[in-house]
């Protein structure tokens, strides 16, 4: 299995590459990375690598990396040292990895491509020629009270309809490709890096499960294959709360995004209330002669009752359009910064299988700790029952007289001293005849 070592060697230097060599940061990231270099073959290489890690996911690190605006880079390097981690487990145990799974596909056929673009093609004429519509129905209103000239009315029409158009687009569009079967609105790169991180956290996991279901495992191999486990327990930490931060930066949003949303939700209630508005008025000469009589409708009174219905039809729809379409707009909002609902939900999915993985192994390394104590309890028990010789303990022999003990067989420190000698036969006891005892007949 070949190592990722050059892509290692590679963002190290990116890495090393923004920072200053004077700098504290920079003297305590380049040994670190030498030295992982050197154990790269060593038995206790994994050690040294989740020291690097901790090191890389340490708060000044990412403060700094995240001003710089380059948190990418450390998400790279992360992604490379757990394909490290897991790779050097499934070598020390023989262990062949989980296949990754295969990415889904953002682009879809040329006939899908074409169906798309055709459909949003028609959707974005439909949506001017149906805004442009209504403001004509508005202006016209506007210019019997005003007199306005068209030289005003006209731009304000052109710039309804482009905003329109940009409504259809943010509301409508994904549900088109979604429909279609292609995605254009791409998930951002550290959210794909935080998927490959938790993919190879659970594959690690995986691995030492794996590895704990071997029945000749000695004491020691079951030591250090415990202190892996403990060490990946603290580098999942660190990936929980990345997953946390996601979650928590979805639910309470920058003023930025706030301030975007508002103004996407107010235009996109105008819009609603003006359709619901005009509604009212084209329903108006048909109704109202039919209420107040024709006279009284083309008079000041048909006017006030026109506006005032239209008004109300207005506020009504724009406010139906808050409460539905809010949802709708933060969904828009999260597509363009590229953390969807999905990826979020992906991350909780993986975040939530890989603490199952992890329960199960935290279960088998138990079940193997009492089996081992119960070995344990069992040799000593043989070893004082006499079933079982004890091991020799260690003897100074620099001391001459430890050293003659030992050579005329009295030493007291070694096992074979403390040993009970053969049982002889007591000459005490009467033995009994071997020899048949005839008895007397009376």
């Amino acid at each position: 299995m070949a190592l990722p070592i050059e892509d290692f060697s590679t963002q190290r230097d990116d890495i090393l590459k923004h920072l200053n060599p004077g700098s504290l940061l920079y003297g305590e990231l380049n040994p670190k990375f030498d030295r992982f270099m050197s154990y790269a073959g060593a038995p206790h290489r994994f050690h040294e690598l989740c020291e690097l890690y901790a090191l890389i996911n340490s708060e000044r690190c990412v403060a700094y990396f995240s001003r710089i605006k380059k948190r990418t880079l450390l998400e790279e390097l992360n992604r490379t040292l757990l394909t490290l981690m897991r790779d050097f487990i499934s070598q020390d145990y023989g262990l062949r990895p989980p296949p990754m799974p295969k990415p889904e596909k953002s682009r879809g056929s040329f006939f899908q491509i074409g169906l798309f673009l055709i459909i949003t093609l028609l959707g974005t004429f439909i949506a001017a020629v149906d805004s442009a519509s209504i403001m004509q129905s508005v202006l016209s209103i506007v210019t019997k009270v005003t007199h306005l000239s068209n030289l005003i009315l006209i731009p304000i029409q052109v710039a309804f309809a482009v905003l329109s158009v940009l409504t259809f687009y943010a509301l409508e569009l994904d549900n088109v490709a979604k429909a279609v079967g292609i995605r254009i609105f791409d998930v951002s790169v550290t959210f794909k890096l935080y998927a490959d991180q938790g993919q190879f956290i659970q594959q690690s996991f995986e691995l030492i499960e794996s590895a704990m279901t071997n029945p000749n495992m000695t004491q020691q191999e079951f030591t250090a294959l415990k202190n892996k486990y403990q060490r990946l327990c603290s580098v999942y930490d660190n990936f929980q709360s990345k997953v946390n931060q996601a979650k928590e930066a979805r639910e309470n949003p920058s003023t930025f995004k706030k301030v975007i949303g508002t103004i996407a939700l107010g235009f996109a209630a105008i819009v609603c209330g003006t359709l619901g508005a005009l509604g009212a008025q084209a329903c108006m000469p048909t109704f109202l002669p039919l209420i107040i009589g024709t006279a009284a409708a083309t008079g000041p009174l048909g006017l006030g009752i026109t506006l005032g219905i239209m008004a109300v039809c207005f506020i009504a729809a724009a406010a139906l359009y808050v409460c539905i379409g809010k949802k709708q707009i933060d969904k828009f909002i999260n597509r363009c910064w590229g953390t969807p609902a999905r990826a979020i939900e992906e991350l909780t999915e993986k975040d939530t299988a890989i603490t199952r993985i992890k329960g199960n192994v935290l279960g088998s390394i138990q079940g193997k700790e009492r089996l081992f104590e119960r070995e344990e309890e069992v040799r000593h028990l043989r070893h004082r029952a006499g079933l079982e010789p004890s091991e020799p303990r260690a003897v100074n022999f620099n001391n001459p007289e430890r050293r003659a003990a030992a050579a005329s067989g009295t030493n007291r420190y070694n096992a074979d001293f403390h040993r009970r000698p053969p049982r002889q036969p007591d000459s005490s006891r009467q033995e009994f005849p071997t020899e048949p005892i005839a008895l007397a007949m009376s």
